[in-house]
This record gives C-alpha cells, structure tokens and sequence, in this order.
C-alpha cells in the first residue's frame, strides 16, 4: 500500500518551505499520534494530532485512498476543521531519544518545545561534569530560524579543481 501523502499549506509552511511540502504520514512517537515527513528528503515537518489522524483514517477506509495528497492548513486537515486544543499546551515540550546517531556529537535527544505561544526545536546531549556528574546540556533553535550558512569560505566554495 503507497505511503498516505499530505500537502502542507499551514503559514510556516509557506514562510519556510520543504522541498514540495509534500509530506509522508509515518506512525507518531510519544504522544503524538503520526508523524508527517518530508516525501522528499525525510525531514521532520509536522506531528498530526489524533482527532486529525482519525479523520484522515476514517476517511480512507470508507472512500479509499485519494489520489492527490490531503492539504493540511492551520486548524483543517481537507475540508474538516479541527476543533482547538482543549488544554493549554504553552511552555510545554518533549524530549525523544535520538537511536540513530551517526557520529559522538550528535545529539542524544531531540522535541519541540512552545514558550510563550512560540515554537521551538529542542536538543539534548548527555555529558558529565568535571567533578563527573551526568548532566543533560540543552540547546533551543525557533522553528522559524534561517538555514544555517555554510562553514565554508567563499574561495574555498568557489574551488572547482578544474584542471586546465
């Protein structure tokens, strides 16, 4: 069975696009219900909240699967509005355990976080102190932040090695 596809059209979506913003449903981990994952290149780009996953499910099942991706706006999924969260879900985040860690610096831990109304991406690595107690070292990122630039120097960008 294809992979359950969703076009994003939220406002983030817009300010800072994925590839098409075409997104993957995946299963969800912790208290989110799915996962939505860039189609293109498998990025995280959205966490789909039961009452939206049901929708969606209840709606396959009885119609099958459509053939365009679902659209995904601010608070509708389709043409269904999605009813406002019932609980205040501000200066709350979470942490997932990162198992896939390609090298020692990656980061152990990886959520988001919302303060104040905003979104953050949240990270954690594990360290120990000097005196050798374990501690966990956070780093806090907008969700909204540019693409970092590259480390590189533009002479070294520029060097095609050519040989001529």
């Amino acid at each position: 069975m294809a992979p359950l596809l969703v076009r994003l059209d939220r406002d983030m979506d817009r300010e800072a696009p994925c590839c098409t913003n075409i997104a993957e449903c995946r299963p969800g981990r912790g208290p989110h219900a799915a996962e939505l994952c860039c189609a293109g290149c498998g990025r995280h780009r959205a966490w789909l909240p039961r009452q939206a996953l049901d929708f969606v499910t209840t709606t396959v099942s009885r119609f099958g699967a459509p053939a365009e991706p679902i659209t995904l706006r601010n608070s509708s999924i389709g043409d269904h509005a999605m009813a406002k969260t019932e609980y205040d879900n501000t200066n709350r985040g979470a942490l997932f355990r990162d198992e896939e860690k390609h090298k020692d610096t990656d980061r152990d831990y990886s959520g988001t976080i919302n303060i104040e109304g905003h979104e953050f991406w949240l990270s954690g690595w594990i360290k120990t102190s000097k005196k050798g107690t374990r501690f966990l070292s956070l780093s806090v990122k907008p969700k909204n932040a540019p693409a970092a630039k590259s480390t590189k120097s533009r002479a070294e960008d520029m060097n095609d090695d050519i040989p001529f």
